[in-house]
């Protein structure tokens, strides 16, 4: 079988790659460096490689928001998903009931998303379309911005509404939903 290669780049891989920081040494990686237990492409992938067990997966919690003044420890509550993680969102610093109220429109969206919808939220920034929805700029600052980057790799405005909803859609249905991060840099992984 003959295959073409396209590549811009003088590698492949596109954003997905490590590098390593001159000074001090260190694997940067560069692409997908978050997992969650719900990826099943991804895992599958890892183990047909035979490396699936380089994932240090976060016991007890779903992750970490670094957010000022205190992080924010997301952890599933005993109740039905997608409200699992709802506790734990209410306790992020800085956020007030319209905040939180202000979420209603695009959660519902994301819960009834479906394969159909794409080529409309394509057109979309996830910015452009959050907004158009009223969710409030300090809850877009303190979790879709993070969410966008630790999924998508992707700054928010360049995000399209279509790759968000699709993610939302894909992780509020599971209440063990946990994230990992690779014990190696991505080009071993």
């Amino acid at each position: 079988i003959a295959v073409t290669v396209v590549e811009r780049n003088t590698r492949l891989g596109g954003r997905a790659s490590s590098w390593r920081e001159p000074v001090t040494g260190d694997v940067v990686d560069i692409g997908p460096h978050i997992f969650h237990s719900e990826y099943h492409n991804m895992l599958a992938f890892l183990a047909r490689l035979g490396t699936k067990d380089l994932i240090c997966w976060q016991p007890g919690k779903v992750l970490t928001v670094a957010s000022k003044p205190r992080p924010t420890v997301l952890r599933h509550w005993p109740l039905p998903a997608p409200l699992s993680l709802m506790p734990s969102i209410l306790q992020a610093p800085g956020l007030d009931a319209a905040d939180y109220l202000s979420m209603a429109g695009v959660g519902w969206r994301g819960m009834r998303f479906g394969e159909e919808q794409v080529p409309e939220l394509d057109r979309i920034s996830a910015l452009d379309f959050l907004r158009g929805h009223g969710v409030s700029e300090r809850m877009i600052d303190w979790w879709w911005r993070f969410a966008a980057m630790v999924v998508t790799n992707v700054p928010l405005q360049r995000c399209s509404a279509a790759s968000l909803m699709r993610i939302h859609a894909q992780l509020s249905g599971y209440r063990g939903l946990h994230f990992g991060f690779a014990r190696v840099g991505l080009g071993e992984l």
